[in-house]
């Protein structure tokens, strides 16, 4: 029985230490995910990686709402700030905070780990962005460089001439850099933010312009067209759908950003009304087609 007591002791040491180890595991275990989750989520892109196609950064960028709109660079790149940055975005196609009064930064953290200068190209591709767009990149004297731009400034101020905002970056190899970005907007306020390689960008830039090329051609075409209809038969209605067709492209590239880019630079205030100004003009001078068209004012004339 002697025997029997002193193994069952022995028995119950084993089992807790057993258990205890379990435990211990699990802890360690845990910890472990856990770090790995931040390291995860604090963690910089790498350009040196980036192929011909673009990244989109979403789920790369810290988010930090103001609500006041009253932080300036030094508040928000302040140690004391990073944390209120959050991060885990979901790898959507943009951030979308619909119609908002407050101010939004964003922090993208970059690193080249490649041997050779990255020379990049952040875009993002919309063409009402925001009213009021920053971006802020550090620079060798350990300060800031700021772009302060939108849609209510001309588009010289602009970092570099495209129909979207797009912001020419660089790289040293073997650097770490991050950038700060602060939107505001009056109306629905929407980022869709993309990486590229510069040529990459050059290629796909190229491709972009072609097609709209190719589309306001073909618009232009058809105006010039029932033009001269117009001049050979003398009838109306066809100078009522040349005033459509007008009407209709200048619509388009309003919306397109195309418009502030080629036509009305200088007038952004403008720039920012076209786009509904040509729709409701299209739309009054299609209905007046119409009806031009179909007779209505002889067939139906009470309508």
């Amino acid at each position: 029985m002697a025997y029997l007591s002193i193994l069952l002791v022995y028995c119950k040491k084993y089992l807790f230490a057993a258990r205890s180890g379990l435990r211990l595991t699990g802890v360690l275990a845990a910890l472990l995910l856990t770090s790995g989750r931040v390291l995860a989520s604090g963690q910089a892109l790498d350009v040196g990686l980036l192929a011909d196609k673009s990244v989109t950064l979403t789920k790369h960028f810290g988010v930090l709402e103001d609500p006041a709109g009253k932080l300036e660079i030094a508040d928000v790149a302040s140690a004391s700030a990073l944390q209120a940055f959050k991060t885990g975005q979901a790898n959507a196609w943009s951030l979308n905070y619909g119609l908002t009064q407050s101010a939004y930064w964003l922090k993208l953290d970059l690193k080249n780990t490649g041997f050779n200068r990255f020379d990049g190209m952040l875009e993002f591709t919309y063409p009402r962005l925001a009213s009021s767009v920053q971006v802020y990149q550090a620079t060798s004297a350990g300060g800031y460089s700021v772009v302060d731009t939108g849609y209510m400034k001309p588009f010289s101020t602009r970092a570099y001439p495209h129909h979207f905002y797009v912001f020419p970056l660089s790289m040293e190899p073997h650097s770490q850099t991050t950038i700060y970005m602060r939107f505001r907007s009056d109306v629905n306020l929407e980022i869709p933010g993309r990486l590229w390689q510069r040529d990459a960008f050059h290629r796909y830039e190229r491709v972009d312009y072609g097609s709209n090329a190719l589309y306001f051609g073909l618009a232009f075409a058809m105006v010039v067209y029932n033009f001269l209809l117009f001049l050979s038969l003398r009838s109306s209605r066809y100078l009522l759908y040349v005033c459509f067709g007008i009407s209709s492209t200048l619509s388009i590239a309003a919306i397109s950003g195309l418009a502030i880019e080629y036509l009305w630079g200088n007038s952004p205030y403008w720039s920012n009304i076209a786009a509904s100004v040509g729709y409701s003009t299209s739309l009054a001078l299609g209905l007046m087609f119409m009806r031009s068209m179909i007779g209505t004012a002889k067939l139906v004339p009470r309508l």
